[in-house]
């Protein structure tokens, strides 16, 4: 009869400890809904849209940066190839200037012997 006493007491006691946690933890509960706000779900979709819009915008901008990089390296390889061009051009230009001073030279001489021929 003393041990069934005890355990009843115990029982008891355990009880208005569960009975204290539980209340505790609704407090907490209710801090916490506090804490977020406690946001309507119409909020939360409003937050949600915002979101998918901003993650649009960054993939938008991402694309148009990889677009611009693009066509910086194709505007690159462009100048690369014009700069070839102009080179080949300007040794063109030059071989032309050398072979010419050398014909001039070439007038210059056969001028003179038909000059010394004549005299």
């Amino acid at each position: 009869p003393g041990e069934l006493a005890r355990m009843k007491n115990k029982l008891q006691e355990l009880q208005q400890e569960l009975t204290h946690v539980r209340d505790q933890l609704s407090a907490e509960e209710a801090k916490l809904v506090g804490v977020t706000g406690g946001i309507s779900q119409q909020q939360e979709e409003s937050l949600k849209g915002n979101l998918l819009e901003l993650m649009n915008q960054m993939a938008q901008a991402r694309n148009e940066i990889r677009y611009a990089d693009q066509q910086q390296e194709a505007l690159d390889r462009r100048m690369n190839r014009a700069q070839e061009e102009s080179g080949k051009w300007e040794a063109l230009k030059e071989d032309l200037l050398k072979r010419k001073e050398s014909i001039d030279r070439s007038i210059e001489r056969f001028g003179k012997e038909i000059a010394d021929l004549r005299s």
